[in-house]
């Protein structure tokens, strides 16, 4: 599943604690639930060689679907909210669903506040019932003493389970990592 976001999240807070040469330490960090992908942008979930008029309406159902999983994913990561992502994906195992909620825990006691804003989806294959975009985002992980950014980009795969899109499986990247003054 998508246990390697928060591991590339955890990569990008030791790099920024390593940069900063010192701890993380803040009260009050806060995460924001309020970064989501934009309305229209599933427009832009059509391949490079379609055309929006090439496209039927079931694929212009799905590929809303599939914005509509891609935005209820991303808010519950920058929720911290294992339950919101939970329903987004397919069923995983006991194990990744502890590993988030520890990875969560983890950050919050560490008053690190984080959150994922989505600058680019490209939808590179559908058919009846598996998907795979790619995403572009920009990690964004701050604590009192400093804050990171980190731009990466996302491979992720989705499937029809029972009846509507979820993801199934993902890969994260990160491109570059830069300290923030």
């Amino acid at each position: 599943m998508l246990k390697y976001l928060p591991i590339t999240a955890f990569a990008a807070i030791v790099n920024l604690v390593f940069v900063a040469t010192s701890l993380i330490q803040t009260a009050n960090a806060t995460v924001d639930p309020t970064i989501s992908i934009a309305t229209n942008e599933y427009q832009k979930l059509i391949t490079k060689d379609e055309k929006p008029s090439q496209i039927n309406a079931q694929q212009r159902n799905d590929i809303k679907s599939i914005h509509r999983v891609l935005t209820q994913y991303y808010r519950g990561f920058n929720e911290y909210s294992v339950e919101r992502m939970e329903r987004a994906t397919v069923p995983g195992s006991v194990t990744e669903q502890g590993y988030l909620r520890d990875f969560f825990a983890r950050m919050r006691s560490a008053g690190v506040g984080m959150s994922v804003e989505v600058e680019n989806i490209e939808l590179v294959s559908i058919s009846e019932n598996n998907a795979l975009v790619t995403i572009d985002q920009v990690m964004k992980v701050r604590g009192q003493r400093g804050s990171a950014t980190s731009h990466q980009s996302a491979s992720i795969a989705l499937t029809k389970y029972r009846g509507q899109w979820k993801i199934s499986d993902g890969n994260t990247v990160i491109k570059s990592l830069n300290r923030d003054r």
